[in-house]
């Protein structure tokens, strides 16, 4: 079999959509041609007998939910598997792929959308960059997917079964993009991950061999959170991300984590929220905790007018590293909330501003799990499962670059206009369908069956843009 026999997929994708200059599709289309996903780009690479390039498989899974796809199991019978020509089993396999990097293709995607942004947009407002960290719960229905375990939903407050995904990603105050992620899960007290015997040996199991990518996800899965927050930073310092503050919740605010930005060049620092009542620090001589700091400095507190907060400020010490407090309250029925910075000159002003960016990170985990279908895929390999959130979060940053381009105010929006494109694209389809199969069945009846002039006849991309346009199409419409 020859290599990638079809190389014209962007082109196609492009020709298809030339009559829609404005549509929501074409304006993704012309995204993917702009940022340029190639084997090389993304870091994939691509066997001798491969009918198709690794790369335009992974174009076929990030278009798949833009072609009225939920899932790789509706690709058959769809425009996309017209027009890319990829089967369902190719991408299946793909996924479970133990050798694709799927961190460093997130990382590399990340970089050149960077460098598409920038050559067409203007500064962001806030003029910072910012790193966001977060964890989501990542719900599953299948007892045999392998390593599932129960884990506990802090927003269900119960325990369920699924992963723990934790995302590192960058905002500038406009785009927020994915960086890195990880899946983890929760062992227990005892070790069972909230499961019976009988249930974890049911589990799917794949032996892996050692220095895969798929076992380096495989070994982090039971790991601190924290310890892999901290390799994800350094990894995207060392991928060339410039940022100027770490932003994280209370959960992941610790001196482990404050000491390994600090270390790492370019002046960058932590800023997030604290948890009351937990830390004891050295102020004035005294050893308080932020409950006992608000009775003592109350006097000193001051009023915020522009975010009408009342906040008092602290400068003091977290295990040796100096650091600047901000406990704050919206009203007096409000509790107190802590900000932590390292940054010790920074305003609570401007220190509310560059915190309130994290909530980009929290806007990505609710639209990935509404339109993108974060936990949607139910297969039982591990790998697979590490693919498929990968795939989800690069759509999501393909999205974020066609809001960005483009006059649409929401990602919401700018989805349902691509599911508008797609009743258009499912129409043309059957239509071509119907047009098999008469070309098949006259041929077979005039007594030389030729199939293969067939799948020429609708292979030919000028043609299929002649029917498309045509007004026997509107007509059907």
């Amino acid at each position: 079999m020859s290599r990638c026999k079809y190389t014209n997929f962007f082109s196609e994708i492009g020709t298809f959509f030339q009559k829609s200059g404005d549509s929501a599709l074409q304006a993704i289309a012309n995204a993917l041609q702009g940022i340029g996903l190639t084997d090389r780009s993304l870091g994939l690479s691509t066997k001798g007998n491969a009918s198709r390039k690794t790369s335009e498989k992974l174009l076929a899974l990030l278009l798949l939910p833009f072609f009225g796809c939920s899932d790789v199991s509706h690709l058959p019978g769809s425009a996309l598997s017209a027009l890319s020509r990829v089967g369902y089993n190719m991408l299946y396999r793909m996924e479970r792929d133990p050798n694709i990097d799927w961190r460093k293709c997130m990382a590399r995607l990340s970089k050149r959308v960077e460098k598409y942004l920038s050559a067409r947009c203007a500064e962001s407002d806030t003029g910072i960059r910012c790193l966001v960290a977060d964890d989501t719960d990542i719900a599953k229905s299948g007892m045999k997917i392998e390593k599932i375990g129960r884990i506990f939903s802090h927003t269900q407050h119960r325990h369920i079964i699924g992963f723990k995904g934790l995302l590192l990603g960058i905002t500038d105050g406009k785009t927020f993009r994915p960086l890195d992620f990880s899946l983890h899960g929760e062992a227990g007290r005892d070790g069972t991950q909230g499961l019976s015997a009988k249930q974890r040996k049911a589990r799917k199991q794949t032996a892996l061999a050692d220095g895969t990518p798929a076992k380096a996800r495989h070994d982090e899965y039971l790991r601190s959170k924290i310890a892999v927050l901290i390799e994800m930073v350094r990894r995207a310092r060392r991928n060339g991300t410039e940022f100027e503050y770490l932003l994280v919740d209370s959960w992941f605010m610790c001196r482990e984590l404050a000491q390994a930005v600090l270390r790492l060049s370019g002046g960058s620092h932590v800023l997030g929220m604290l948890k009351n009542n937990v830390n004891i620090f050295a102020v004035g001589g005294e050893r308080l905790r932020t409950g006992q700091m608000v009775s003592r400095f109350k006097h000193q507190s001051r009023c915020c007018r522009k975010y009408r907060c009342e906040y008092i400020v602290v400068d003091t010490a977290l295990g040796g590293i100096p650091v600047r407090l901000f406990l704050c309250r919206r009203s007096k029925s409000d509790g107190w909330k802590t900000i932590l910075t390292t940054d010790t000159s920074l305003s609570f002003v401007r220190a509310y501003e560059i915190y309130a960016m994290r909530w980009s990170i929290e806007v990505c985990f609710k639209e990935c799990k509404q339109y993108l279908r974060l936990e949607g895929n139910q297969a039982q390999h591990f790998n697979s499962q590490t693919a498929s959130v990968s795939v989800c979060l690069m759509q999501y940053t393909l999205l974020n670059v066609v809001k960005r381009m483009t006059s649409y105010e929401t990602l919401g929006g700018l989805f349902r206009d691509t599911k508008a494109d797609v009743v258009e694209i499912t129409l043309y389809e059957r239509i071509l369908l119907v047009l098999r199969e008469i070309l098949e069945e006259f041929t077979e009846y005039l007594g030389f069956p030729n199939k293969e002039l067939v799948q020429r006849l609708l292979s030919d991309n000028d043609l299929l843009v002649k029917i498309q346009n045509s007004n026997c199409l509107r007509l059907c419409a």
